[in-house]
């Protein structure tokens, strides 16, 4: 079994309950939004009547928005603590439809906004209040012919809720309700697979324990790939209704089309990769070399390219890693980056129920939250400086910008992240004492290649 989140000391442990100290805060925020919502509904068919009415419906929405962002990252965040227990599910779950019902009760705003006349709209943003909505409404326009009429949209608005349920269930599926099957490791010990150590047991040098966990893992999956492909097929569904629905080209093209990237520059990625696999082609082939195998396999593409050699790295060492690493950064990047590590902004460690991989989220009003399984070893410090470099760029993003305008496109959002690895590969490999450390880090390196340009392409 794996370890009970009670008994991880509270040090490894983030301090999300400094959002919401207790259910009486949550439900006052709960009665805010709502309260808001009401008021919304008061701008139906009078945004085109004044300005003051457009500033007004606007300047609600954005606080009702701003305060349902609150909530809404707290308590997804505390669900994915221990997604076994019921009440945080239901809390979340509270949630999402709170979501659907602000979404649903605005829908009448965009449609209406599109339909007031050019020269009126350039008018009003002439208005000082109004003024910094500019930028909102023209991405507003830029929307204008995949957006419906206003009966319309308050229906997609409402059936959000449905569209959300095959990535809800597999989340339940996956991480609550999955039990993998247990493996003997390298030692001769019986140890129990989960989402965190599997990717541990793939880097061990025995072939033997490496397939057991590969075949755990999948056989496991194997089980519900029905129920998978439902949820699969209830996802593209979804993206495919949404697509036609507001006459977008393609589901391809509406995604892209949020962050106004072509589609050329989506298939111009896949033909570059896929005319430069003959790279990717030769690094697999001395993989195979190295560990004599006659045929390689998926669960032996995460060996070390190492005989006798290992990087353990326990969290403690982990942070003092990253804070040299960054110091090319200026102190007041490493001052927060400090700030991380004592403040628990981290939840450190696996506990049984909590969401596999890693991540970084917050809200506009708190500090940016980190939740990760940390391994000890090399892959976690990457995964925890990648996450830090997100966690900085949305700190400095809600620093220097309002509400409205601190989100940033996916396309930019990976740099400040790659930039942190970046760092600290370049940092190790200087400190690196021996030629198998040198080949250890350099292999890392190369898999960083094959997985985020090859695989993610894939």
């Amino acid at each position: 079994m794996g370890i009970d989140r009670k008994n991880i000391d509270d040090k490894y442990k983030w301090k999300i309950d400094l959002m919401y100290s207790s259910k009486e805060s949550i439900d006052k925020d709960i009665e805010n939004i709502k309260s808001y919502i009401n008021e919304i509904k008061q701008y139906k068919g009078k945004l085109s009547q004044s300005k003051e009415n457009l500033y007004e419906a606007l300047n609600i929405y954005e606080k009702a928005s701003q305060l349902l962002q609150n909530l809404y990252v707290y308590t997804h965040m505390k669900q994915h603590e221990d997604t076994r227990i019921n009440e945080n599910q239901a809390m979340a779950t509270k949630t999402d439809m709170l979501s659907t019902e602000l979404s649903t009760a605005s829908s009448y705003m965009v449609p209406e906004i599109i339909s007031i006349d050019e020269s009126k709209l350039k008018e009003y943003l002439e208005d000082e209040k109004l003024s910094f909505y500019k930028k909102y409404i023209d991405e507003i326009l830029r929307e204008k012919p995949h957006t419906l009429s206003e009966k319309e949209e308050e229906i997609l608005a409402a059936v959000s809720d449905l569209t959300s349920v095959p990535e809800n269930a597999y989340d339940m599926l996956s991480y609550a309700d999955m039990e993998f099957l247990e493996i003997e490791n390298e030692y001769g010990e019986i140890v129990k697979l989960t989402h965190s150590n599997f990717s541990t047991f793939l880097k061990s040098k025995n072939n033997r324990v490496r397939k057991d966990a590969f075949d755990a893992m999948y056989t496991t999956y194997d089980k519900y790939k029905n129920t998978f492909a439902s949820m699969l097929y209830g996802g593209i569904k979804s993206e495919i209704f949404y697509s036609k629905a507001r006459k977008y080209e393609s589901a391809l093209y509406a995604s892209l089309f949020q962050d106004d990237i072509s589609v050329d520059v989506y298939n111009n990625l896949i033909k570059a990769v896929d005319e430069n696999l003959d790279t990717l082609n030769r690094y697999v082939d001395i993989k195979k070399k190295f560990l004599g195998l006659e045929d390689i396999h998926m669960y032996d593409l995460y060996v070390p390219l190492t005989e006798n050699f290992d990087m353990k790295i326990p969290y403690e060492e982990a942070q003092e890693i990253i804070l040299n690493a960054l110091k090319p950064l200026g102190g007041e990047y490493l001052g927060l980056i400090k700030r991380a590590f004592e403040e628990n902004w981290i939840d450190v460690y696996e506990n049984e129920g909590k969401q596999g991989g890693a991540y970084s989220w917050g809200s506009y009003d708190s500090h940016p939250y980190i939740l990760m399984n940390y391994k000890d070893d090399l892959n976690s410090l990457f995964t925890l400086i990648h996450e830090l470099g997100h966690s900085m760029h949305s700190y400095y993003s809600k620093q220097t910008q309002p509400y409205l305008y601190s989100g940033y496109k996916i396309f930019v959002a990976e740099v400040a992240s790659t930039l942190n690895e970046l760092l600290l590969i370049n940092y190790l490999l200087e400190k690196a004492d021996t030629k198998e450390e040198r080949v250890y880090l350099l292999n890392y390196y190369l898999e960083q290649f094959r997985t985020t340009v090859y695989r993610q392409t894939m």
